[in-house]
């Protein structure tokens, strides 16, 4: 990938995957090059979190670490900390947690995404569908003078549609990213924050994911 001639593809499809082992900083740039020379990448999942990463750089996004209480954590530099007070069992078990963790792992649940009506990737598509959520994967929105969140999950009262997550999973993926939209030049990066695809029945997406694919293309100006 690191060599290879793109010019001849107008989209790319990054289906989930490890795309840093398997790509590396060659491929990235290539990637990135052509997406910027009018190509449409559409990253799905995993290879969502690969585009986001900072070493890649083809998505204005990150991760979120999972939401924590209070921070009782004695900081400081060196040998010496700032002193601190834990009052009870409770502030002693926030005191011995890591400061920085990824939300707890979802097995699989069916969940309630809100879909903007005004974007020409959603037209078609209801302004309610149903997504699969599987891992620990959340998103920070999308900045608008970097790209669009074009869907997002529903608030936390309403979010699942069939199944069980914890509550702390299911406060912070509220009004999260589920497809983003980031121009780049003059191509784009379409991201999928979980896979529509998956075992082909959620039937709802199949237009999105179409849109993604067709109508991407016609809304980009590739060099000729």
């Amino acid at each position: 990938m690191s060599w290879a001639n793109l010019s001849d593809y107008q989209v790319i499809i990054l289906p989930s995957g490890n795309y840093a082992r398997h790509l590396g900083a060659g491929g990235a740039e290539n990637l990135k090059d052509w997406v910027s020379k009018g190509g449409v990448l559409i990253t799905i999942a995993n290879a969502t979190q690969w585009a986001a990463s900072e070493n890649v750089g083809l998505l204005d996004v990150k991760r979120e670490y999972a939401l924590t209480d209070e921070d009782v954590t004695a900081q400081g530099d060196g040998d010496v900390v700032e002193g601190t007070t834990i009052e009870n069992r409770q502030g002693f078990l926030n005191a011995i947690e890591n400061e920085q963790e990824l939300p707890d792992y979802v097995a699989g649940i069916l969940t309630r995404v809100e879909v903007d009506q005004e974007h020409w990737l959603t037209a078609g598509v209801n302004p309610e569908v149903v997504a699969m959520v599987t891992g620990n994967d959340i998103y920070s929105p999308i900045k608008l003078e970097s790209g669009k969140n074009v869907a997002w999950f529903k608030g936390q009262d309403e979010v699942v549609a069939s199944g069980y997550i914890w509550d702390e999973f299911k406060t912070q993926s509220a009004y999260k990213p589920f497809l983003i939209h980031q121009p780049m030049g003059r191509g784009m990066v379409i991201a999928y924050t979980q896979e529509p695809t998956v075992r082909a029945y959620l039937d709802g997406l199949n237009v999105m994911f179409m849109n993604s694919i067709f109508r991407a293309s016609a809304h980009a100006y590739p060099l000729r």
